[in-house]
């Protein structure tokens, strides 16, 4: 259906009232509500939107700025820094640096977390380096074909390298 939808549906953008206080929060809160399905205008559709970012003080009134990129790329560079901070809970930092989903954390946040990473693939705007290589490969549903196939063993310790390198090297002995 989104592909089959009229261009001008995609032509309004999408508006996102965000707080720098609270923007991990925001961001899942908004990339949440796009569960509903696309036949009321909301839903993944508005992935495909380009964003009007608005940044909101403590009391909800608009930061002065128009949002011709800059805002947006400043939403995109600011949550992908601070969604693995330990206070969301969400992730957690392997010995490589690199990060995974932490055992526990809230399914509907990680898939809100899962959309803002797909908008921000869509709109070529960088993630970072932090989320661990596993991850992408199980989006991309091809961790078990590329990691766990059972003549090429060693293929998952490189998965798993970048997120711990010293497991791997035991394991790997």
């Amino acid at each position: 259906e989104l592909l089959t939808r009229k261009p001008q549906a995609l032509a309004v953008a999408w508006n996102l009232r965000l707080s720098r206080r609270s923007l991990v929060p925001d961001v899942l809160a908004q990339f949440g509500q796009l569960t509903t399905g696309v036949a009321g205008g909301t839903g993944p559709v508005q992935l495909w939107r380009n964003t009007n970012v608005t940044f909101v003080d403590a009391l909800g009134v608009a930061e002065p700025g128009i949002d011709q990129g800059g805002l947006t790329i400043e939403l995109h560079a600011t949550f992908w820094c601070e969604v693995f901070k330990p206070e969301h809970a969400l992730f957690e930092q392997g010995d490589g640096g690199r990060y995974l989903p932490r055992a526990g954390a809230p399914t509907d946040a990680l898939e809100a977390v899962g959309r803002m990473l797909l908008k921000s693939i869509i709109d070529d705007h960088p993630t970072g380096r932090l989320l661990s290589r596993f991850v992408f490969e199980f989006l991309a549903d091809s961790h078990e074909r590329r990691v766990f196939p059972p003549d090429q063993p060693l293929e998952a310790l490189r998965a798993l390298e970048d997120f711990d390198p010293e497991l791997t090297k035991q394991w790997r002995r």
